[in-house]
């Protein structure tokens, strides 16, 4: 597959849960496949860069964001990521935070939390989705937004 070219896959069946290599159970989804610029782990929070591939979102500058959803597989830079960008996608740990607003973290890139936490100048807030249970995130990805109300 060529960089910048994107793939769609749909999955319906509700009741399905479909665990993969890295153990990541997924529900209904929508996924897409696209190329990796960046080594990512499964449950990586992603961004599309300029060149049109795939990176690991961070939450503290525009520049790695907004995420477009969570990687289903360990991918290696260059490699055709899976990307799961609506639905179920199990394998979390979210334990004390169902039910609870799940943001991509500023602190470490790829990672998603559910803490919101103290929003410096620069860094943006992005809601993911919510903690479904315990393991699973309910995607539902939102706008990015910066301190002082800029949408990215």
């Amino acid at each position: 597959m060529r960089k910048g070219i994107i793939r769609h896959i749909t999955t319906f069946d509700i009741g399905a849960r479909e665990v993969n290599a890295d153990n990541v159970a997924l529900g209904a989804q929508r996924q897409i496949e696209i190329t990796s610029a960046d080594t990512l782990a499964a449950l990586d929070a992603v961004y599309i860069g300029t060149a049109g591939t795939v990176l690991r979102a961070r939450a503290n500058a525009s520049s790695t964001m907004p995420a477009i959803g969570v990687a289903t597989l360990a991918t290696v830079s260059g490699a055709v990521a899976t990307i799961a960008t609506e639905g179920l996608v199990y394998g979390f740990n979210f334990s004390g935070y169902v039910g609870r607003e799940i943001y991509v973290s500023p602190d470490t890139a790829g990672a998603v939390t559910p803490l919101g936490g103290t929003i410096v100048s620069g860094q943006l807030v992005q809601v993911v989705g919510k903690a479904y249970n315990v393991s699973g995130l309910l995607l539902q990805i939102g706008p990015a937004l910066q301190r002082g109300g800029a949408q990215y």
